[in-house]
């Protein structure tokens, strides 16, 4: 029996245990990591592509409810506005209409 180191068919760093350097096994695995990271990509864009029609009638809808929302506002903000702005006035002017009389019988009274 001889103990012969030369012997090829044990694995070693050179071959890493394949046949051919191991690039077969390696060269595999890249092709099927090509193929699915182009089949994840070809189905995120069919998925893409067919969602414009809703993204339409979704903004329409947006659209929608935000202009009856900001109408409801405007109405309330508006109706809020202008009773004070009538009550300042109307104080204002009943205010200097009753204190000229009072202040007319004032004097006539003195």
């Amino acid at each position: 029996m001889s103990n012969d180191l030369s012997d090829n068919s044990a694995p070693n760093a050179s071959n890493n245990g394949a046949q051919g350097g191991g690039s077969g096994r390696d060269g595999r695995w890249a092709a099927a990591a090509v193929v699915l990271a182009l089949a994840v990509g070809a189905g995120g864009y069919a998925l893409g592509s067919n969602s414009g029609e809703d993204l339409s009638a979704a903004s329409q809808e947006g659209k929608r409810a935000g202009t009856a929302a900001g109408k409801a506002d405007g109405e309330r903000e508006g109706t809020q506005e202008g009773l004070r702005v009538g009550r300042k006035i109307g104080t204002r002017r009943g205010y200097q209409a009753t204190y000229s009389r009072a202040y007319q019988r004032a004097l006539k009274g003195q």
